[in-house]
This record gives structure tokens, C-alpha cells and sequence, in this order.
């Protein structure tokens, strides 16, 4: 049922985005035929049938089971969700303190201890060298301004991109 009132308020902000992208304006091609708001909107309007389709399934899935309500048993901050959601959360408090890069490295790394995968040599490997794709494609090539730290880790970054 949760996941019913979760796709409904999905649709409510897929809504209110497609309502506040017409109003998405500036300068045209030629070429272009949907203009600068387009593509958000075509987003949009496919996600909204998908979640309606996902909703009706949910609902018929629901009503088939009738399974007995879930008790809190306590263990419930302990799942890997909720360890998910909390590291996802300081991950994005320590980006302006620590930078994008090292905040990205170790978020990669911990999130991967924090869905339970056990070696330490592969995810190391993995988080460093996702990094630095990362940080090469939006710092490098796209000049993204990625967020650069504070103190000698700004200075650090500099380097970097």
C-alpha cells in the first residue's frame, strides 16, 4: 500500500513539474520543433502512463493477497534501506564541505558496504575509478561546476577539474 501512495504522489509532482514547464521559454531553433520545454514535458508524459500502469498493478496485487498488517519489531532502522537513506543523506550534507570528489568516493564506497557487499578490494577499485569517470565527464568535458570543498581540499580540487 505503500508503494500505491508513493506512485500517487509521484504523479501529483510529475503533474505540477509538466504545468510549471510550460512556462520554459528562450531562444528557438529552427530545427527544433518542441522548443526548450519539450523534452521535460515528453519525460513527463510518458512517466505519468507508466505510473498509472504500476499503480493498477499494485492495487490488483494488493487486493489478491490480503496479507495481515506488518507489526514494528524494532529491527526496522537496521534494514539496508534505511542504512541507505541515511548515507545518501550524508552524502549530501559533506559535498560542499568535502568536495564532489572525495565525497563521491567514499558515498560510493560506503554505500556498497551499506548494501552488504563484501569485497573491500573490488568496491575500492570500483569507487575510485567511477570517480574519476565522473569527475573527468562533468568536470572535465561538460565543465560542470561540481562542488569544490573547503580549505586545502578546494585547493586540491583545482587539480582535478
Amino acid at each position: 500500500m505503500a508503494e500505491l501512495f508513493f506512485n500517487i504522489l509521484l504523479i501529483l509532482l510529475l503533474v505540477v513539474l509538466y504545468v510549471s514547464s510550460l512556462g520554459i521559454g528562450g531562444r528557438r531553433v529552427s530545427s527544433d520543433h518542441f522548443g526548450p520545454q519539450g523534452f521535460p514535458q515528453l519525460l513527463i508524459m510518458l512517466s505519468i502512463p507508466l505510473l498509472i500502469w504500476v499503480s493498477v498493478r499494485v492495487l490488483t496485487q494488493v487486493r489478491a493477497e490480503r496479507r495481515p498488517e506488518e507489526r514494528f519489531d524494532g529491527e526496522l532502522f537496521k534494514r539496508p534501506i534505511f542504512v541507505c537513506l541515511f548515507i545518501l543523506v550524508a552524502y549530501v550534507a559533506s559535498l560542499n564541505l568535502a568536495g564532489y570528489t572525495l565525497s563521491t568516493l567514499l558515498f560510493i564506497f560506503v554505500m556498497g558496504k551499506g548494501i552488504r557487499y563484501s569485497k573491500n578490494l573490488r568496491l575500492a577499485l570500483f569507487s575510485v575509478v567511477t570517480t574519476g569517470i565522473l569527475v573527468l565527464v562533468f568536470g572535465r568535458c561538460f565543465a560542470v561546476p561540481l562542488p569544490r570543498g573547503i580549505g586545502w581540499l578546494r585547493e586540491l580540487s583545482f587539480f582535478l577539474y
